[in-house]
This record gives C-alpha cells, structure tokens and sequence, in this order.
C-alpha cells in the first residue's frame, strides 16, 4: 500500500512538473563554490538552506527520481513545499529523501518535526533526524542539536552536551553555534562567565563580517567588558555594523556623534545615522530624530517633520514622545494648537509616571472650558483602552 501511495504521487509529480518548469528557475539566489544553491545571499547560517543544483532537463530529474535518486527527491520536495496543494507530496518527497540519507533532507525533516510543519510536531522525531544529519557532518545539524540539548527538547536539558554540539558544529564554522556559545560564557550556562571569551568569539564573527557580533562587540569595548574600554574599537565596529544597516548600531553611532565621544561632536553626523535606524522602527533613534528637527540640530528646524516622529513613537505608548507630542500642541509648533489634544497626551504621559506632563496637565487645565477637560479626559480614556486591547 505504501509503494502503491508512493508511486501515485510520482504520477502526480510527472504531471505538474512537466506543466510547470517556469518554477525552477524563481528559486535561485546563490551558488557556493561546491555547487550548493541558497535562497540568499547569506552563506553558512542555518536561515538559509542549500540545495543541490537540479540538471537543466526537469525530465532527467523526473527520472532521476524514479530511480530513486536521493538528491531528485529532495529537489523535487523542495518546489513543492510552497503549493498549497502539494505540501504532503513534498513532505513524502522529503521523508523518501531522508532515508536514502540525504543530510539536507534528514535536517530540513527534522525541521518539519520541531515546527510542525506538515508534519505533527514532535520533538523526539527532531532530535533523531539532526542527530542522523549531524552524523553526516552538517553543521546546521549539529547546531541544531546543540539547541536541543539547550532548550530541553527531545531530550533531557544537558548545558554540556549542548556546548559539545556548539563546538562540533564550530569546528565547521558555523557562525549560529558561535553566537549560541558566546551567549552561553556571556551568562555563565554549563561554563563559568567568561567575557574575555565571548569577546573572543564575537570577535572571529565580527571579523567575518557578521553586524549582529560586531554590534556586541563594539558594547563590549564602549563599556569595557571582556576586553579594555576602547571609544575607537567600539566606534571602527559600531561603524562596521552600521555600514550593513544594523539599525541599534546606527542608532548608537548617533548617539557618539552627538555627544562627542572619542570623536569630534558632529550633529549632522547624528542626524544622518538616527536617520537610518528611525526608518527601520528604531524607537530610541525616532525619538532622537524628533528632538534633532525640533532644536535644528544637525539640520534646519522643522517643528512638522519633529511632530511625525513624536506622533509615530506616541501612539507606540513612548512617554517622552507623548510629553513632547503635548507640548506640541500646547504651543502650536508644528500642528494647529489644540489644548485638548494637549491634555490628552499629556495625560498619557502622567499616567506613565512623567512628572513634567503632570505640571504641563494642570497649566493646560487653566485654558480650557470644564465641558473640554472631560471630552479630553474620555479621549485619552478610549485611547489607552485601544492601546491596551493590542
């Protein structure tokens, strides 16, 4: 019964494909040196997963895979995941692949099993096909199995063995067990805390090139931990990260800019990197941003462009955006005045413990009708119960 299901979807497989080649070639993105296909430009982590190049004819790979080739199986299972419509095809594909021990398929099965993903989640099934991918030196899979033991999942929580599968899948160069480790000396789990270690080890990522290591490396020099304080290396690696659009590294660039540490005060440089990390959502940098346009730091005074800022961050429930955003409109900067959108947010902002808002409050309260400090009083009720429901 099962043989017959098997080659009822092989039947099925022949017909789409022979219907569909246009598919084949949507999925490229990058080719490595050893002929592994991503679906990014990113190498070695395991966001992202390498495929073995289908031949050019889908019919030689169709035949391929009647034949019971591993590496067809798995490319097939790979074009079809994303139809709705053949998602058990593909998980049959990929299963059939994992047996004939195809380590891609053995982890992306595993994958299936922790997620759920067209398969019933289970966590022993997981850690069974990382461990028989992991057996065949993926790194992804020993890095996996690592978070396994970490986590607790499938297995009996073991820091240990955890540490050994981090190092395993190192030793291969692969950067999300370094992470994971660093992390590990960073809070002392399974190892005593060590920070001259995890400096070590986001190091050697940093060096790579990877923005999320040298975003924590530069704090680890700007605060002297791990290594001795160093406003030049935390500036060379908060630039390195920034420069790869690392919106915190942005951020904090800004803020050595506009404080003047270990560099000349430059407002325009401020301005130009919390610009940056404002248009990815960067709160911390919206705010900064607000306040630069405010004061004309950096750039020419605009109360209009300051209160677009505070008005995004406010609505985000953000305390001194609200503040400000009430001060706004308490003196007409930017928007019409408008003494009850001024109680509003100031409102807001007292009940979030600002004590400037409080005072500001209360002078508003003197310019306004008892009939207007109610209606404002209900509009900052029925904002917060909003707020409150997300």
């Amino acid at each position: 019964m099962y043989k017959l299901r098997q080659n009822i979807w092989l039947v099925v497989l022949i017909f789409y494909f022979v219907i569909s080649q246009s598919a084949i070639s949507k999925i490229y993105k990058y080719t490595d040196d050893e002929g592994r296909t991503y679906y990014a430009d990113e190498q070695k982590t395991c966001s992202y997963k390498p495929i073995i190049n289908l031949p050019k004819n889908i019919n030689q790979t169709l035949k391929l895979a009647k034949n019971e080739n591993p590496e067809a199986f798995y490319e097939l299972a790979n074009l079809l995941e994303d139809r709705e419509n053949y998602k058990d095809a593909a998980i049959l594909l990929l299963r059939k692949a994992a047996e004939h021990n195809h380590q891609y398929a053995q982890y992306d099965l595993g994958e299936k099993y922790l997620n759920g993903g067209g398969v019933e989640k289970d966590y022993q099934e997981a850690v069974n096909w990382y461990r028989k991918a992991a057996g065949q030196n993926y790194p992804c899979a020993k890095f996996k199995l690592g978070l396994m033991y970490f986590n607790g999942q499938g297995v009996e929580q073991d820091y240990k063995q955890a540490i050994f599968w981090f190092h395993k899948a190192i030793e291969l160069d692969n950067p999300d067990a370094q992470f994971k480790l660093a992390e590990m000396y960073a809070k002392g789990q399974g190892v005593s805390q060590d920070f001259k270690q995890v400096a070590f080890l986001y190091r050697k990522l940093a060096e790579k090139g990877n923005p999320n290591s040298q975003l924590l490396l530069a704090d680890m020099y700007a605060r002297g931990e791990g290594v001795e304080k160093d406003v030049k290396q935390a500036l060379f690696w908060y630039q390195k990260a920034s420069e790869q659009d690392n919106p915190e590294a942005q951020f904090k660039l800004g803020e050595i800019y506009n404080e003047g540490r270990g560099v000349n005060q430059g407002y325009k440089q401020a301005f130009f990197w919390y610009s940056k990390s404002a248009k990815q959502g960067y709160s911390l940098a919206q705010f900064k941003l607000g306040v630069m346009l405010n004061n004309g730091q950096g750039i020419a005074q605009n109360y209009k462009e300051a209160v677009f800022w505070y008005s995004k961050l406010a609505e985000q429930n953000y305390l001194s955006a609200q503040y400000n955003l009430g001060l706004m409109y308490l003196k007409g900067l930017g928007v019409a005045q408008n003494f009850m959108e001024a109680h509003k947010w100031f409102n807001l902002a007292a009940r979030n413990g600002d004590l400037s808002a409080i005072k500001n409050k209360s002078i508003t309260e003197k310019r306004m009708t008892p009939e207007q400090i109610v209606e404002a009083q209900e509009s900052a009720n029925k904002w917060q119960a909003e707020f409150d429901k997300k």
